[in-house]
């Protein structure tokens, strides 16, 4: 189990990572802000409800954005 992990990926931009309490394939919290190369020129919002997570929020407008999940299922690769 880990308690805090931050990380950091650069793919069209810079993506940073935050994950608090890991455990096996589910974490408690994850959260990405990035910078996108290639911007958009409307807000976008999503908000999901389950599907293997409890509450995930995404919002980006013009060359920034974020992406936040709670108690969500662990796909990443380390």
């Amino acid at each position: 189990m880990k308690l805090i992990k931050f990380s950091y990926c650069e793919d069209f931009g810079h993506n940073f990572y935050l994950t608090i309490l890991r455990f096996n394939e589910w974490c408690v919290f994850h959260g990405c802000f990035y910078t996108a190369m290639y911007s958009r020129t409307f807000p976008y919002l999503n908000i999901i409800v389950g599907s293997s997570r409890l509450l995930e929020i995404n919002f980006s407008i013009f060359n920034i954005g974020f992406n936040l999940s709670f108690f969500t299922r662990w796909w990443f690769n380390e």
